[in-house]
């Protein structure tokens, strides 16, 4: 039933809530902030009904607390376990909600609805996580890329055997051409000869 008529009053409420010019946090994904809202109902709101909500798509609970005891089960799971309200504030009139571990999905207009014995009223604000930048280290020079070596795959070894093996086809090759030159001249020196015997027999 508590719950309807706080429904019912953020309905009411909703224009005013979107029109008036909320507060506006800024802050990184994985940060904690406080969200302040300033309480329309300037009294103790210790014992007071008050629901918190996520104009989302749909629309989330964000925090809520029936005369002054938290009910969690209302709380939407993304919220679980990182919105905790501000006691000795809500004794003061103040409205403060810390929540930590803050994801972009965050972002988004808030806004407080609560109601007392002497009256109610809602407040809005607005939150914007941006996601959270890489980590610089200045006082560290940047580090250049470099290049390894190839790692050894044996190319060299197989280069190198080639290598070789042509010094010593070209050296078998000049030898044989060697061998030929020689043969040949033993061949004419042999002709040769052999004339100058045929002339000398003729002569005699």
């Amino acid at each position: 039933m508590i719950q309807t008529l706080l429904l019912f009053s953020l309905t009411s409420v909703w224009t005013s809530a979107v029109r008036a010019a909320p507060t506006v946090y800024q802050a990184e994904e994985d940060d904690s902030i406080t969200i302040t809202w300033d309480s329309p109902v300037h009294t103790d709101l210790s014992h007071s009904n008050m629901i918190c909500w996520f104009l989302s798509d749909p629309v989330k609970v964000l925090y809520e607390m029936i005369k002054g005891v938290e009910v969690p089960e209302p709380q939407h799971q993304q919220f679980a376990g990182r919105a905790q309200m501000d006691t000795d504030a809500l004794r003061e009139g103040r409205i403060r909600l810390h929540l930590s571990r803050l994801r972009t999905e965050d972002s988004g207009l808030y806004v407080c609805d609560v109601r007392t014995a002497s009256g109610s009223g809602s407040s809005s604000c607005e939150l914007t996580v941006s996601a959270a930048a890489a980590q610089t280290h200045p006082d560290r020079p940047a580090l250049s890329p470099t290049l390894s070596p190839p790692a050894d795959t044996g190319g060299r070894t197989a280069d190198t055997v080639g290598l070789i093996a042509a010094v010593v086809i070209l050296g078998i090759n000049l030898v044989r051409v060697a061998l030929c030159i020689v043969h040949c001249q033993q061949d004419q020196n042999r002709q040769s000869i052999r004339g100058l015997s045929v002339q000398s027999l003729r002569v005699v």
